[in-house]
């Protein structure tokens, strides 16, 4: 029989861990692609403008360049963090709970900022807290059975 790299078999903390790395980076990367499909239609679209003299704004790819960059560096270093879970050491466990209990603080914090209205709980419940919890449920699961992760 051939001799092939060996197999990586999923646990159901690792099941968790993808579904929160999905998760976290699916939210901002379907914001980016919204506004990279309607920002340059905005400069297209005619202005309402009551002053004699009126000047549009070029469009500006600039920022939305750097938060894509931004995104497909977290999303590089999420696929890594989630490989090292695969072996041995707990390290890449105890960052994943690090990282989502600081994805779940900063949602409250911000809900807390500001001042724990529906609508902003809500949001905040969907991204960031969500995966932040799906994160540390993720790293109690390995914990929990370290046989099986």
């Amino acid at each position: 029989m051939g001799e092939g790299p060996p197999l990586l078999i999923r646990r159901d903390a690792q099941r968790a861990l993808s579904l929160a790395i999905a998760w976290f980076l699916a939210i901002p990367a379907l914001v980016l692609g919204y506004l990279a499909v309607v920002l340059p239609l905005a400069a297209v679209l005619p202005a309402d403008c009551f002053r004699e003299t009126c000047e549009r704004q070029p469009f500006d790819p600039s920022p939305l360049l750097l938060a894509a960059a931004c995104l497909i560096l977290v999303g590089i270093g999420s696929l890594v963090l989630y490989r090292l879970t695969y072996g041995p050491a707990r390290l890449a466990w105890t960052v994943v709970a690090v990282i989502g209990s600081l994805l779940v603080v900063a949602a409250l914090a911000f809900d807390a900022a500001n001042g724990l209205g529906w609508e902003v709980a809500l949001i905040t419940f969907a991204w960031p807290m969500a995966p932040g919890l799906m994160a540390i449920d993720g790293a109690w699961r390995s914990r929990r059975s370290p046989g099986s992760s």
